[in-house]
């Protein structure tokens, strides 16, 4: 028997399809898809998202400065493929890093999104090849297997700073002080170059004066790190990250998997991305903007507590605008990720899969709480109407809710594959 969403989906298929079957001609999809006037989807200083529900008009987000976004929705609500085709569309302006593809799907970007769907609409609207390459954490891909077209990458020593050296030990609970203390005697003699492997360390804590309960602890923090390979020398696991971003290419972190590996391990990656990124805007080292996209934000700037990676990603937020750094994070829920998070998004998308608790605390942070959205009415008629993959976008800047329906391209990128079926018979 079909679900409800499975005969949903088979509908709106079949209505796609008698549509391209019934036109003729390509000016009629495209004014179809984008009425009332003329869009182009590619552009420097602004996104194009979609239709406004409401004025049948394009709707599109200003980029020309840094933005940041929050995205909230339910698995399956179709978080991943609305901000895979925002990347698609900003290539003009940014370079993106997907510093946390959770479930490994941005790599199949590689592709042209939609790619018989957009020569449909005529021209100027083809959708660009997006040029990525998908890295996986050496640790995850040992544990789970390297998957096609995907590279192994680790971190070294070298790498670490000390707050990544206090999460990877997993010291940053409120419960592992004197063992933090004891990671940054370490961490000083790494940086001044007296360690400068595992090996080295292993020897180190085996000649230290420290007691033997802490280096039977350390032995087998180091021994676990070293079997798992989390850190090491390899030079073929090692990726010039900037090279790749200034010869044009989009660059995705697969963590899929990570989940039943180590959060610790996962969290220190994502940090040492994250810090690399901020210096290569910093310093002046990258050609084009960059727009870093999170996903599974609450494992990685959770509510509570400090590992690396919040650290890193809440020093980005709050000062990563007048370097050029856009920033979109999608969660599922907006009371376990750190609320700081929340206070800088400008424009926040949330669908029919969010709570209303969600959905009155989104509008209470953007002070655009009247009366009227206390009425649990207000809340179920907003959301009965929307259909799956439509979204409201609530503009912190303007007080206001707007109500979009992406094209196809943005929102369901397996229709891609239908298309091409139909029409090739």
């Amino acid at each position: 028997m079909e679900t409800y969403i499975e005969e949903t989906e088979k509908n709106l298929f079949k209505e796609n399809m008698n549509i391209l079957k019934n036109s003729s001609s390509n000016s009629y999809l495209k004014n179809l898809f984008y009425p009332n006037e003329a869009t182009t989807i590619y552009q420097k200083d602004k996104l194009f998202l979609g239709q406004n529900i409401e004025t049948k008009k394009p709707f599109y987000i200003d980029i020309r400065r840094p933005t940041r976004c929050t995205f909230i929705s339910m698995s399956g609500g179709g978080k991943t493929w609305l901000l895979r085709g925002m990347a698609d569309r900003s290539l003009k302006k940014y370079s993106c890093v997907f510093i946390s593809d959770v479930k490994g799907e941005m790599v199949s970007s590689n592709k042209e999104l939609q790619s018989k769907f957009g020569k449909l609409l005529g021209d100027g609207e083809y959708p660009t090849k997006m040029d990525i390459i998908s890295l996986v954490p050496r640790f995850i891909s040992r544990y789970s297997g390297l998957p096609k077209e995907n590279i192994n990458y680790q971190l070294s020593l070298k790498d670490l700073e000390l707050a990544d050296m206090i999460t990877l030990f997993g010291c940053d609970g409120e419960t592992a002080h004197n063992r933090a203390t004891e990671i940054a005697s370490i961490y000083t003699l790494i940086e001044s170059g007296q360690i400068k492997s595992l090996e080295d360390l292993k020897v180190w804590v085996r000649k230290s004066k420290l007691n033997e309960v802490t280096k039977k602890w350390l032995n087998k923090e180091i021994f676990t790190l070293q079997n798992y390979e989390v850190i090491g020398d390899r030079e073929e696991f090692r990726i010039d990250l900037l090279k790749e971003l200034n010869e044009g290419k989009n660059i995705a972190f697969n963590l899929r998997g990570y989940e039943d590996v180590n959060l610790n391990w996962t969290r220190t990656y994502v940090a040492v991305i994250l810090r690399k990124l901020y210096r290569f805007k910093r310093d002046g080292k990258m050609k084009k903007g960059l727009w870093i996209v999170m996903d599974e934000a609450h494992d990685f700037i959770p509510k509570l507590g400090r590992p690396s990676s919040k650290i890193e990603m809440l020093r980005i937020i709050d000062k990563g605008r007048l370097l050029g750094i856009s920033i979109s994070i999608a969660c599922q829920d907006i009371k376990r990720i750190d609320e700081n998070a929340l206070k800088q998004s400008r424009f926040i998308f949330l669908n029919s899969t969010i709570t209303e608790d969600n959905f009155k605390d989104i509008l209470k942070q953007c002070q655009i709480w009247t009366d009227r959205y206390n009425d649990p009415a207000y809340y179920a008629e907003s959301f009965a109407s929307l259909r799956r993959f439509q979204w409201g976008v609530v503009d912190r800047e303007r007080k206001k809710i707007f109500w979009i329906k992406p094209p196809s391209p943005l929102s369901r990128h397996m229709e891609a594959q239908d298309y091409e079926k139909y029409y090739n018979g």
